[in-house]
């Protein structure tokens, strides 16, 4: 038995909404394996709450540290210090009880400012919210805090310019201009309110998966500090931009500085390097006010002559030689365009790759034709050689062996059918490949809502958003959506389908093609209710029958770039799985995993883990009414063979049916050949009133030559909940989820309910099974 955690660290957890008791409970097999043989001390608590995603590393050093009164700042509990320097904190935080993410800083000032700072900061946040504009974020409230002020604002997800830069070098001129226009166009505005940013820097431009360049903190600065302040002791990059105008005459920043500032930036984005890149902090402002920024051509030569001509202007030392306003430039340079968000969200969606998909230098359509005559020519002059010598069947033979090369090559699914450009809810067309009588899937509304209002067959297009996308078969009806060769793929941060029903219907046209998975995702939180996945007929095998293909899996699921303290989860409900393939690839483990009312008939897993997870991952499943019949298990994890480390399985089973195919191993099912062991892996079953067939393994390993390895005996496996014993089903096994509904069992259960599914509240339930219920 291990020690709960102290009645003090349980309040504070509850105070400040970092964990629930349901966590807590979860965590159990995690810290008795952390603390052995010792007490489970607060300290290994909080480890495991960490490991499990629950609390931030910031959030865990605050906790031991003894500052836990420093989590919560305002109505904001602070989740991760994102930055800081020697007059202010930048921190990612949740808001109230909605928890909505946004970006706190805490400024220092002298105690005799704080009233007038204060109110200059309320002043700028009442004078730009009700300014609405996708490229810039302004405060959305303030207040003063423990003796310092406070600037509360909505939070953007996405890599700042700086850390672009590093990873992949100087960017593309094409690029550079497309977020020139889009800076260009919010400093406008912000000059048409009487506003300036006045710390355009690297550091305070983010940009986003949908292409949209940002700029952060505007005005604090200058409203905090609209004097520039010198110390040697700063780092040289803060001085970065800073217009010589600036420098040791106590002016505040006016448009014509925002303008010099982005025009150094510029000059650094194309160049790869700072005009000034000088280590020396007051050199580098030595340089501003004294030297003249050279042209940008010496040193990126493929610039185009108008871009480097526009950095020239808004860069010059006098003031007076800069556009008379940021108006002025926006109508010379253009307004950002739907071509150029296109185009940095291709370039942002790069930086997920391990290398550039492009080098920086665009070449010509007609250069780029030349590799591709280049191949041509050699793969006619080998095929000659080789009718020449008399070999004349290698040739024939040598597409196979470059679509063998190209299938290897694929390092998963997802990047090989990730779509990468497209804006916010934007559609992309895959290329219909289905017959004219299907209906092409409709656009999302403002809401982010799909309605599918007929019952025919929809083809799928590529939906990319940041928010939230609902995909909704109109009540009373049966929207089906066919799979041929192309994964259905989807990337939103929240994503939820309601009455979709997915189907496999390979073409003769299709050959040995076949999707990885019916519903490719890349999400942080997947809800599916009321949803049915078809990946083969389930009707018996005959010795004349062709045998059935290697189908796709129904869902293929990726995390979308979650940031620490953020719960990834996925949920199933009242939803059907029909086939012979794995219902669900997890290739990130989520926070967790809940599935309540739902069946899975035929082979296969009704959860397969990736090989490439981390170990010591904790994957927490919490499942209700669950039905298998005949399947392959329950879940399958593959490990690299060099590694048999996996982490610990949390599982809670209620009401659940556990019947599986003849021949399967084990309800959960490692493969691979390194020994697995308690030191290794721990499993932790917890639930009530469950059914699962007499001698079933709780747990096994299948070697990659096909050994089987009971592990009950290894002490990995603690089970309480599962009751073993006869039971039969209400028909045979069929497409009808309804059939799958238990008739008899022999076990003791509070209700009189059998355990497994009601068939009433899925879709797809058959009408036969309904009526002899009714009985």
């Amino acid at each position: 038995m291990i020690e709960p955690p102290s009645q003090q660290l349980i309040k504070m957890l509850s105070e400040f909404g970092l964990c629930k008791p349901g966590d807590l409970r979860r965590c159990r097999p995690l810290v008795r394996r952390l603390a052995h043989d010792l007490p489970a001390f607060d300290s290994v608590w909080i480890d495991a709450l960490v490991h499990t995603r629950k609390l931030t590393h910031f959030q865990a050093r605050e906790l031991e540290s003894g500052r836990r009164n420093r989590l919560r700042v305002g109505p904001c509990v602070l989740l991760q210090r994102l930055g800081h320097s020697d007059q202010a904190e930048t921190f990612l935080a949740r808001r109230g009880s909605n928890r909505e993410k946004c970006i706190l800083k805490l400024i220092d000032v002298p105690i005799e400012e704080r009233l007038s700072k204060l109110a200059a900061l309320k002043e700028l946040t009442a004078d730009l919210r009700d300014v609405s504009h996708p490229s810039f974020v302004a405060p959305q409230s303030c207040l003063e805090h423990d003796g310092r002020l406070v600037a509360i604002s909505r939070y953007v997800p996405g890599l700042h310019l700086g850390e672009l830069l590093v990873r992949r070098g100087r960017f593309a001129a094409s690029n550079v201009t497309a977020i020139a226009r889009q800076l260009i166009d919010v400093l406008a505005t912000l000059e048409s309110q009487g506003r300036v940013h006045g710390d355009i820097n690297l550091r305070n431009v983010r940009l986003t998966s949908a292409g949209t360049a940002v700029l952060i903190d505007t005005g604090v600065m200058t409203a905090v500090r609209p004097e520039l302040t010198i110390h040697a002791h700063r780092p040289p990059e803060r001085y970065e931009g800073i217009a010589p105008e600036l420098i040791g005459t106590g002016n505040h920043p006016t448009p014509q500085s925002d303008l010099y500032a982005l025009g150094c930036m510029l000059w650094q984005l194309l160049s790869g390097r700072p005009p000034f890149p000088t280590g020396d902090p007051l050199a580098k402002l030595a340089s501003h006010q004294t030297k003249t920024i050279c042209d940008v051509r010496e040193w990126a030569p493929d610039t185009p002559a108008e871009l480097a001509e526009f950095i020239v202007s808004i860069t010059a030392r006098n003031p007076l030689d800069r556009p008379a306003s940021i108006g002025e430039v926006r109508q010379r340079f253009g307004p950002p365009n739907r071509a150029g968000r296109r185009r940095l969200s291709r370039f942002r969606a790069a930086f997920e790759t391990a290398a550039p998909r492009n080098p920086v230098a665009e070449t010509s359509g007609r250069a780029r034709r030349w590799p591709a005559v280049l191949a041509v020519l050699i793969i006619v002059g080998v095929s000659l050689s080789l009718l020449d010598r008399g070999v004349r069947s290698d040739p024939l033979s040598i597409p196979g062996r470059i679509t063998g090369f190209v299938q290897k090559t694929a390092a998963n699914w997802f990047d090989a059918n990730k779509q990468t450009d497209g804006s916010s809810a934007e559609q992309i067309a895959d290329g219909d490949d289905r017959p004219s009588a299907f209906q092409q899937l409709p656009q999302p509304d403002a809401n982010g809502l799909v309605l599918l209002d007929s019952n025919k067959s929809y083809t799928w297009r590529a939906i990319k958003s940041d928010g939230a996308i609902v995909i909704r078969g109109k009540a009373g009806l049966k929207p089906s959506i066919a799979v041929s060769q192309k994964s259905c793929r989807i990337e939103a941060g929240e994503l939820t389908f309601e009455n979709v029903h997915f189907v496999w219907k390979p073409t003769k046209n299709d050959g040995d093609a076949t999707p990885s998975a019916l519903l490719l995702v890349r999400s942080r939180q997947l809800t599916i209710s009321g949803c049915s996945f078809e990946t083969h007929d389930l009707k018996p095998q005959t010795d004349g029958d062709e045998p059935a293909k290697a189908g796709p899996v129904a869902i293929a699921w990726k995390q979308l770039e979650s940031q620490q303290g953020e719960e990834d989860q996925i949920v199933v409900r009242d939803s059907v799985f029909l086939g012979r393939t794995a219902a669900l690839f997890l290739s990130d483990v989520p926070t967790g995993v809940e599935c309540v009312n739902s069946v899975k008939i035929g082979g296969g897993a009704m959860f397969m883990l990736s090989d490439n997870v981390p170990s010591g991952t904790l994957l927490s499943l919490r499942l209700k009414q669950l039905t298998l019949r005949q399947a392959g298990c329950l879940l399958k994890w593959r490990s690299p063979a060099d590694d048999g480390a996996r982490g610990f399985i949390a599982m809670q089973a209620d009401d659940c049916v556990f019947d599986l195919a003849e021949g399967s191993t084990a309800l959960l099912q490692f493969v691979g050949d390194a020994p697995i062991d308690s030191a290794t892996t721990r499993i932790e079953v917890t639930g009530a009133e469950s059914l699962a067939r007499p001698g079933l393994a709780i747990a096994g390993q299948t070697t990659l030559a096909g050994m089987n390895v009971p592990l009950r005996d290894r002490g990995i496996v603690e089970l309480e909940g599962i009751t073993t014993g006869p039971f039969t089903f209400v028909g045979p096994v069929s497409m009808a989820p309804g059939d799958a509904v238990i008739d008899s069992f022999d076990m003791p259960r509070r209700s009189p309910e059998p355990p497994g599914i009601d068939a009433s509240r899925l879709s797809t339930s058959s009408a036969r099974v309904a009526k002899r219920l009714a009985n």
